[in-house]
Formats: structure tokens, C-alpha cells, sequence
């Protein structure tokens, strides 16, 4: 096999504490992750030549990549530095939006790698690879649902998938997520999310528990800095969404619905003043993650 395909899909945290700040200057967390219906589409091909393409502008093609980071760390690892791969990038996942676009592409890297180089190595095995890159790519690994520990690699895998209709709103900015960090160093954690109430909120399409269980701690910080995610918050909130919440570090928003109605009429609403809206539900690991 020379060429394979890898189809992978965006996260939302539906609960994130972040707790100390480690030596290695990461910081510990606790997150619910869960794939939603939104994918990027990669082609490797066997290479001695580092190169990659995408249909966006806006991806960086060199060593600010996390694909190229992720081809140069598992090369090492294969023991022969000249296995390279020609990476095409098909970008659907809105960028610089807390949900983990730029990991999920290289999580399919290492996945790739592996296949087209016969290394033979678990996801387990992966997974130590992708901490050296990135904290989020563990769980782009596994894709799913999980709740996550450590810096985002310990993971436990989790099946509260559910029939609920979801809506994402990207606002047109990013959010640095340094930034959002050292916000959290110098003031704390305001509140903290209740992730057993959280997964019954999921699992009973509970509105209440919902609303007490998404908890993200970065949003109150983030929020005050940028209104305007408030107010797309607030929006959705008004169209009758059963519980609204920041992803990540921000800026984007998603909203659950149980009636496929209120969330198409909040789609349509949303679409007049943002360019970036989409109509999405959670998924499970295998329509998360298509290899080819």
C-alpha cells in the first residue's frame, strides 16, 4: 500500500476543568470530548519528501504543521527518518475554533504512518507518540466519546451517544489558547463542572442537568474579552436549545436540541449574521474516524 485516506472528525468538550499548571508548563484537565459531524479529509502517500497541500490558505504547510510535527516524530520513532509522507488537506473543520481541527489531521498523520509503514504500533502506542505534539491528539486517536485526564491523554472511553440535534457557531476571530491559559494562572477556576450530572443531562436529554453539567471554565474569561460569543450564546438560548456551551478555548459555540425543528429554524437564524454556522449531531468512534 502506497496511498490511504483518513476521514476525521472535529470535537466539542462538553465539560472542561483545567486544573494545575504542571512543570512541563502543560496544565492537568479533566474534559468530556466528544466527534461531531464535521470532517477533514487527508490523502497520505509514501514519500522520502515532506510536503503538504490543502484547499485552505490558511493551513500552514510547513513546520508550523502539526501533520509535518507529527511525520518528523514517528519517522524517529520508525527508525528510518527518510520515510516521509505526501499529505494532502481537504479542511472542513473551521480553524482556530476550539475544536480540534489541527489535532484531528494529526491524529490521521500517526494513524496513516503506521499503516503505510507497516509499524504495527496500538493506539496506546500512538498515543504516547502524539503527546509530544499535541494534548488533544490522544483523543482524536480513539475519537468518540471519552473523559479525559492528565494533560488530555489519559483517556476512558465513554457511550452516552445520544439522539440530539446539535448547531455550532464559529464566529469570525480566533481565541489564543496560551491566553486563555495564563487567564486561568492568574484568576482560577470560577466554577467547576459536575461531569456525573453532566453525562445524566446527556443521557436524559435533561435541560436542567444539562445546564449545570456544560461547564466550561475557560468561557468566563473568554466571554468578558470577546462579547460576542455571549451574544451568540444568548441567541441560541432563545431558539430553545436544551444547553449552550463554548468549546475549548473558544471562539465556537454549540447548541443541543431535541426537536429537529428548533434547530433548524436556529441554523437558519444564525446563518443571516454568521458565516460559519453548521448543522452537526454527536457521533460514535466509527463514523468519527474513516480509513480508506
Amino acid at each position: 500500500m502506497d496511498e490511504i485516506s483518513v476521514k476525521i472528525a472535529a470535537k466539542v468538550n462538553l465539560g472542561l476543568d483545567i486544573l494545575k499548571k504542571r512543570k512541563d508548563n502543560y496544565h492537568n484537565i479533566q474534559t468530556i470530548m466528544h466527534s461531531i459531524d464535521i470532517h477533514d479529509k487527508l490523502v497520505f502517500k509514501k514519500s522520502h519528501k515532506l510536503n503538504i497541500t490543502s484547499n485552505n490558505k490558511d493551513v500552514p504547510l510547513g513546520e508550523d504543521n502539526i501533520v509535518y510535527q507529527c511525520i518528523k516524530k514517528i519517522a524517529k520513532v520508525s527508525g528510518n527518518e527518510n520515510n516521509l509522507l505526501d499529505v494532502t488537506i481537504d479542511k472542513f473543520i473551521p480553524i482556530s475554533a476550539g475544536l480540534g481541527g489541527g489535532s484531528a489531521n494529526g491524529a490521521a498523520t500517526l494513524i496513516a504512518y503506521n499503516e503505510l509503514y507497516n509499524l504495527g504500533l496500538t493506539k496506546d502506542e500512538l498515543c504516547d507518540i502524539a503527546t509530544k505534539v499535541g494534548a488533544d491528539i490522544p483523543f482524536l486517536i480513539h475519537s468518540g466519546c471519552a473523559f479525559c485526564e492528565g494533560i488530555g491523554e489519559k483517556i476512558r472511553k465513554l457511550y452516552p451517544i445520544i439522539d440530539m440535534n446539535m448547531v455550532l457557531c464559529k464566529p469570525d476571530f480566533g481565541v489564543s489558547t496560551a491566553k486563555a491559559y495564563d487567564l486561568i494562572d492568574r484568576y482560577g477556576v470560577k466554577e467547576k463542572p459536575d461531569f456525573d450530572i453532566l453525562l445524566h443531562g446527556l443521557l436524559e436529554k435533561d435541560k436542567e442537568k444539562l445546564n449545570k453539567g456544560l461547564i466550561n471554565v475557560f468561557e468566563p474569561y473568554v466571554l468578558k474579552k470577546y462579547p460576542k460569543i455571549k451574544e451568540i450564546k444568548d441567541k441560541f438560548i432563545s431558539y430553545n436549545a436544551k444547553g449552550v456551551q463554548m468549546s475549548g478555548s473558544g471562539p465556537s459555540v454549540f447548541a443541543l436540541f431535541t426537536s429537529k425543528d428548533d434547530a433548524k429554524k436556529a441554523y437558519n437564524e444564525m446563518k443571516k449574521e454568521y458565516s460559519q454556522v453548521y448543522i452537526t449531531k454527536l457521533i460514535d468512534e466509527k463514523k468519527a474516524l474513516e480509513i480508506k
